[in-house]
């Protein structure tokens, strides 16, 4: 990577993100680079950050409210199914012993 000169006044790209690509992704993305006649990483970073004045799907969006809701519902019914089986049994509350269960052989 060549220096800046010494009068360069801009930001510094220092910080790094590593990506995993199959080997097919990067071709393309090359291929797509050599095109433009830039490197590798200016063409990804200017696709990154290339807006186009629509709004991309961001990361953590949920895309189906109506799944959300019902996963929701879902997880209220295992924690009640979970929680009934964990509270004492109302004769255990009571002072009556339960049954052990155990059958006696004959």
């Amino acid at each position: 990577m060549a220096r800046h000169k010494l009068s360069y006044a801009g930001e510094r790209f220092t910080a790094a993100c590593h990506l995993q690509l199959t080997p097919a992704q990067r071709e393309e993305l090359a291929a797509a680079a050599k095109n433009q006649g830039a490197r590798l990483s200016d063409y990804v970073r200017e696709q990154l950050f290339r807006r186009g004045g629509q709004t991309g799907v961001t990361a953590g969006v949920r895309r189906n409210p109506e799944a959300k809701a019902m996963l929701d519902e879902l997880r209220r019914i295992g924690n009640n199914l979970t929680s009934s089986r964990t509270r004492p049994t109302p004769s255990a509350c009571s002072g009556r012993s339960r049954p052990s269960g155990k059958r006696s052989r004959s």
